[in-house]
C-alpha cells in the first residue's frame, strides 16, 4: 500500500514538474524569439542563462551558454579553459625542498592523493613562509595537475594547516 501511494506521488510530482517546466519553455521562446531575429547574442545569453537557473528547479543553474567563436571548440578545450581559473585546496606534508621547488604529500582522501602521492610546486612568488621537511601546510592552487612525476601544480598561496588531527599522511 505505502509502495503504490510512494509511486503515485512521484509520478504527480514527476507531471507537475514537467507541466511547470513546458510551461517555462514557451515563455522563454516567446522571449527570445525576437532576439534570434535580430542576432541580439548578447541579450540572449542573458535571458538563456537566466532560464537556465530556473528551469528544473535549479538543475541547469551552471550551465554556460556559449556563441561566437566558442561554439568550434570542444568541450575539452572549453573545460580547459574554465578549469585555469578554478581555485583548489588541499593539505599535505612537505618532504623536500630544494631551493624554490618544494614536494609534498597530499593528504589521503583528497583529489591531489588519488591523482599522484607526490606533488610539486614552485613557491617563487609566494609568501616566505620558512616551513621545514615535515610542516603540514594548506596549499592554494589555480587550474589542473599536470601529469608528471611527481604532479605538479600551479601554486598561488600556502600557509600552516590549521587543524590536522583527522589527517593522514601516510598514503595508506
Amino acid at each position: 500500500m505505502a509502495n503504490s501511494l510512494t509511486n503515485m506521488v512521484g509520478e504527480y510530482l514527476f507531471e507537475q514538474r514537467i507541466r511547470t517546466d513546458s510551461a517555462s519553455i514557451e515563455s522563454l521562446a516567446v522571449r527570445i524569439a525576437p532576439l534570434l531575429a535580430k542576432g541580439d547574442t548578447q541579450e540572449l545569453y542573458t535571458q538563456l542563462s537566466t532560464a537556465g537557473g530556473e528551469l528544473a528547479g535549479g538543475t541547469y543553474e551552471k550551465t554556460r551558454v556559449y556563441f561566437g567563436k566558442d561554439l568550434k571548440k570542444t568541450l575539452d578545450e572549453l573545460w580547459a579553459e574554465e578549469e585555469a581559473g578554478i581555485e583548489h585546496v588541499f593539505d599535505a606534508e612537505i618532504t623536500e625542498i630544494n631551493g624554490s621547488v618544494v614536494t609534498v604529500r597530499p593528504a589521503a582522501g583528497t583529489a591531489e592523493a588519488a591523482s599522484s602521492d607526490k606533488i610539486q610546486f614552485v613557491t617563487g612568488n609566494l609568501e616566505r613562509i620558512g616551513f621545514n621537511v615535515g610542516t603540514v601546510v594548506q596549499v592554494t592552487y589555480k587550474g589542473g595537475i599536470r601529469e608528471t612525476y611527481p604532479a605538479q601544480i600551479n601554486a598561488i598561496s600556502w600557509k600552516n594547516a590549521d587543524d590536522l588531527r583527522d589527517r593522514d599522511f601516510d598514503g595508506e
